[in-house]
């Protein structure tokens, strides 16, 4: 078990000096990125095999999931700014990184889908889809 210190009249576990609130909220947010990442990824498999309905379920899947994510980081810039200031961790960088990246993808993979439903369409009016 981690060490335990009393913050205003609550006991808080640590593990490796880490919150264990702090812990479960930054694995939340690495959890919810990488949910919305492979949503985004895999909107883009079915774009490319002109399932462009699934395609689009799964983008707005991603974007839940990167909303869930954007509240737990706004709930820690919240805290932050109130006072409660949390050391920088390793954890914490890669969550960060999760999230930007799982952001960008999901960006990309609305571009990808649109351009594979156009490519689509293109080939539908030549005649080169039978």
């Amino acid at each position: 078990m981690g060490m335990f210190y009393t913050r205003k009249y609550q006991v808080v576990e640590l593990i490796g000096g880490i919150e264990l609130g702090l812990i479960e909220k930054i694995m939340t947010l690495i959890a919810n990125s990488g949910d919305a990442r492979s949503k985004a990824m895999e909107a883009i498999k079915v774009s490319k095999e002109n399932d462009f309905e699934n395609a689009n379920s799964l983008l707005e899947v991603a974007s839940t999931e990167l909303i869930n994510a954007h509240r737990v980081q706004t709930q820690l810039i919240q805290e932050e700014a109130a006072g409660n200031k949390q050391d920088i961790t390793l954890l914490m960088i890669h969550a960060q990184d999760h999230l930007m990246n799982s952001m960008t993808v999901k960006e990309l993979a609305v571009e990808l889908v649109s351009l594979h439903k156009r490519i689509h369409t293109i080939e539908i009016e030549k005649g080169n889809v039978g």
